[in-house]
């Protein structure tokens, strides 16, 4: 028996890899031929691809060294934590060491195949529990396989997302370890799947226990009176499996949650249970997604893709009392899924995703299994029912998809819906070839389904794929050999959209390049960094991306010491950089900053925390030169204490607007309201004559926003009956957003509120109320700004312009880095030597953190955070010059390994013991009475 199971087994698994190559070659496969990629210009060639290709690099570093571990990395943003960064990425990420075995030059052709073997092991992982759940039919197997691998989410991750994939091989596996810890009792399944799912990644080990924690209360629920009486014991080894598994991943976990809990993540968004209902769209489109239908970007809501889920469903639903457990599933579900508040639970009391709905890809695709295991004994009623369901949710999509205009996404799933109920009501007359015909069918299904995602007429993902070629220079040469030019660790800025002949410059360029690229793009920020980001009121930056769009601030890069601005323009530069660009190749080019501040330099002039926050974003920037803000009033005794403001010549107000010209007088403050029933309509800000210097950065620091949307009057039905898509896409809470572009000197800045659900919008949403617009250099011929209302509506605001001295900045650059003699970086740190004065502070540009050690002429020294994001060290005595060394150390490390060292020998001494008493039993030693 245990012989045919094996070898039943082995064919379904070989019979399952055939299906697999199919359907993979006929979808996926044929982007090979086309030239494309499976790297999106998203996420994956953003992030996943750089972290990877460094993870390669850091382990043959390793290697070598393996006695000196890196924990710092200089060429992630400004600096930050390698094992924070990459725990949450791809230390516990298996895969990602498979990636790591691939040369340079094969890199990129690796990272795919990589991609399709996650995919392969999300259907084994399926195959292998439903095998072990007692499901060994091949037709119901593979076909729940298929559905599984041709979801949503897994449709989404390979080209997006990668390692989202593992969550979908590690949902089998947890909800069967749940379930034997509850029936069972085997503690050990549970444990080492917690240790698995929190190694992958905190953010989804956040979902699995929440979602996990509601299936326990439902089996406790459903299953009460069965176990009422070791209700306290099942709980005792949820605890106790549970705390194994913490203890097992805490040498990761430790160090990432300390990350996590220091990062811009923590600070969560202000509001974010204002949105108390979704888009009527959102409503409308539901029941799309039930039958595989190709919409996407629903708050991260992804299909079910095949349409064979939707008549399990209704199977599952009809025989509710043999299947209790997935229709309670599926009722909690639907509630969820039709209040934000639940999406935002799930994604950590943050903006509403419903990310979490990758859970649901395991039910639907075991309902396919149970569906097709009890063919046999479905009755007349049932089949009638779904006969008649189909067509009420094929009429009911037809409809919304008229109204919308989103037909063509939705045809081939109700075609494939209706083809399924055909062969499902055939197979008694069909016969023997029904199950090969039955699979071939729910395989053209998902390879239609994929492929139509891909198809201009579809979703179009193909538009967002890079070609072959492309994504291996995004790796291997972004720059064009430009860095050759720059000294490693370097720090540069490219501008907003720069663009390579035919390579995609990454945010996180610098993991690939020598040099130092500031707006790092990864999920763990230094909060450091977005409370910085914050005082500044950089444009769009947000608590992942807390420095982006920083070619609109010169003064604030020249701050941060950034040496080189990138842009495809050979004689246009930002304020404070060479307008002829010093070198390029391949309309790649770099200009130099005429100065800059060095990563180290002696600060003489402090600020208490108080009077810095009380001042414009613009003046803290210039300020950043000439003082240095400490939270400690203790500090201050260490430097002479002054203000910020040096640097700003003039503020001026709105002093009055006629007809649309708004004039602005010095040391004037009013409010700009403006109402406009019409989009891009301009208002012309007069510049004040006689007090502007020429070159003199020029800002506008703008407050307390306020939008109404524009409410058109009552138009005639038919009207309103031709513009309902529009209507109903357009009713949520997106309609508050608003633009406004500011244009001066063919420089363009635009300051804007997105959307819940604009591209992007769940991950970098904020509430924006304040923002500072760099006008750049002043020019004689300057007579006004132009500001153009993108939107209709009610604008209302205040705005205050703002000169900066551009000549007395660069001398004082000039004048602090002379300060700094030398600097030379190692893996973990810096030496640096400084000369100094009679009192003052060294002030850095390194994001503070609590795993610095500071040594001066090797002697400690106390580290403080200096403008509330910075370290700064205090000198234990005056000297002409001082030696500095920085040394990172990564908090919580020691402690993390020291547990799960703990907890490995606990298991080894259990297993041990319990091995010698199996070996050793016990000895009867009492005296037989009765013996003669």
């Amino acid at each position: 028996m245990h012989s045919e199971d094996r070898r039943a087994k082995k064919g379904i698994f070989w019979k399952y890899t055939l299906v697999f190559l199919i359907i993979i070659g006929l979808t996926y496969g044929i982007f090979y031929f086309l030239g494309l990629s499976l790297l999106s210009n998203h996420d994956v060639i953003q992030q996943h691809v750089p972290i990877n290709y460094e993870l390669h690099k850091l382990l043959l570093r390793f290697f070598k060294d393996p006695l000196h571990p890196q924990y710092w990395s200089w060429k992630i943003g400004l600096g930050g934590d390698i094992i924070q960064h990459f725990g949450f990425y791809v230390m516990g990420d298996p895969f990602a060491y498979i990636t790591a075995l691939f040369p340079t030059r094969f890199f990129v052709k690796g990272f795919q195949i990589v991609s399709l073997l996650r995919l392969y092991f999300v259907g084994l992982s399926f195959l292998i529990i439903s095998w072990k759940m007692g499901h060994r039919k091949l037709v119901s197997t593979l076909a729940g396989t298929i559905c599984y691998i041709s979801s949503g989410f897994a449709l989404f991750s390979v080209t997006y997302q990668p390692f989202f994939l593992n969550i979908l091989i590690l949902l089998p596996i947890f909800v069967y370890s749940i379930n034997l810890l509850f029936f069972s009792k085997q503690i050990m399944p549970f444990a080492l799947t917690v240790m698995l799912i929190l190694l992958n990644n905190l953010y989804f080990a956040y979902m699995f226990v929440t979602g996990g924690l509601l299936y326990v209360i439902l089996l406790y629920a459903i299953n009460f009176q069965k176990i009422k009486k070791e209700s306290f014991t099942i709980l005792a080894r949820f605890s106790g499996a549970s705390i194994l598994g913490v203890g097992l991943s805490a040498w990761l976990v430790i160090p990432e949650l300390i990350g996590m809990l220091n990062s811009g993540r923590s600070e969560g968004i202000s509001g974010i249970f204002k949105l108390i209902k979704y888009p009527l769209s959102y409503y409308l489109n539901l029941p799309s997604l039930l039958i595989g239908g190709n919409k996407f970007n629903l708050f991260w809501l992804t299909s079910i893709g095949s349409s064979l889920v939707f008549i399990a469903i209704v199977h599952v639903i009809f025989n509710y009392r043999k299947y209790r457990e997935l229709v309670y599933i599926y009722i909690a579900a639907t509630v969820m899924l039709l209040l934000p508040v639940f999406a935002s639970i799930f994604n950590g009391f943050s903006l509403p995703s419903n990310r979490w709905t990758f859970l649901l890809t395991f039910p639907f695709a075991l309902s396919v299994v149970f569906f097709i295991d009890d063919l046999s004994k479905i009755s007349d009623k049932e089949k009638k029912l779904w006969f008649y369901s189909c067509v009420i949710v094929s009429f009911y999509v037809a409809l919304v998809d008229s109204i919308l205009g989103t037909a063509t996404a939705d045809i081939l799933s109700l075609a494939f819906l209706f083809v399924l109920l055909l062969i499902l009501l055939m197979k008694n007359h069909i016969g023997k070839k029904w199950s090969r015909i039955f699979i071939l069918v729910v395989m053209l299904n998902s390879i239609i389904w994929i492929s139509f995602s891909f198809y201009p007429r579809g979703r179009n993902l193909s538009r967002e794929l890079l070609p072959f070629r492309q994504a291996k220079m995004s790796i291997r040469n972004p720059f064009y050999n430009n860095q050759k030019n720059v000294k490693t660790n370097t720090r540069v800025m490219s501008a907003i959209g720069v663009k390579s002949p035919i390579s995609v410059i990454s945010q996180n360029a610098s993991l690939v390049s020598p040099y130092s690229y500031i707006n790092s793009y990864y999920s763990i920020q230094s909060k450091s960094l977005t409370n910085f980001g914050s005082d500044m009121q950089i444009l769009n930056g947000t608590n992942l991306v807390p420095l982006t769009h920083l070619d609109s601030r010169s003064t604030l890069l020249r701050c941060l010491g950034v040496q080189y601005y990138i842009n495809n323009s050979p004689n246009y530069a930002i304020n404070g950089y060479e307008q002829k660009a010093t070198f390029y190749q391949k309309n790649i080019y770099f200009h130099k900053s005429i100065s800059s501040l060095p990563i180290a330099f002696w600060q003489s002039n402090l600020q208490d925390m108080h009077s810095y926050n009380k001042e414009l974003p613009s003046v803290k920037e210039a300020g950043l030169a000439y003082t240095a803000a400490v939270n400690d009033p203790a500090d201050l005794k260490h430097g002479s204490i002054s203000n910020n403001g040096g640097t700003v010549l003039h503020q001026f107000g709105t002093a009055k607007r006629k007809s649309k010209v708004v004039s602005f007088s010095k040391n004037k403050t009013n409010v700009i309201s403006y109402n406009t029933n019409k989009s891009n309509t301009s208002l012309k800000l007069r510049l004040p004559k006689g007090l502007l210097q020429q070159q003199n950065e020029l800002h506008l620091d703008i407050s307390k926003i306020s939008f109404e949307p524009y409410e058109p009057g009552k138009r005639s039905v038919l009207k309103r009956y031709q513009n309902f898509g529009n209507i109903i896409n357009n009713s949520s809470s997106d309609r508050n957003t608003w633009s406004m572009l500011f244009s001066m000197n063919n420089k363009r800045e635009r300051l804007a509120q997105p959307g819940f659900n604009d591209p992007g919008g769940l991950s970098f949403y904020k509430k924006i109320t304040t923002g500072v617009v760099n006008m750049g250099g002043v020019q004689n011929k300057n007579d006004y700004i132009t500001l153009r209302f993108e939107k209709p509506g009610k604008y209302k605001f205040r705005i205050k312009m703002i000169q900066l001295d551009a000549h007395s900045l660069t001398k004082k650059f000039s004048k602090l880095t002379k300060s700094n003699k030398k600097v030379s970086y190692f893996n973990n740190g810096l030496n640096t030597r400084i000369k100094t004065k009679s009192s003052g502070i060294i002030e850095t540009t390194i994001p503070y953190s609590k795993g610095w050690k500071a040594t001066i002429d090797k002697k400690n020294a106390k580290i403080i955070k200096v403008n509330n994001a910075f370290i700064g060290v205090v000198p234990n005595k005056h000297k002409n010059v001082v030696n500095l060394k920085l040394v990172y150390r990564t908090p919580g490390k020691l402690i993390g390994a020291f547990i799960t060292a703990l907890f490995i020998l606990m298991i080894f001494v259990y297993f041990l013991l319990k091995r010698k008493a199996v070996v050793d039993p016990p000895k009867n030693n009492s005296i037989d009475m009765n013996a003669e």
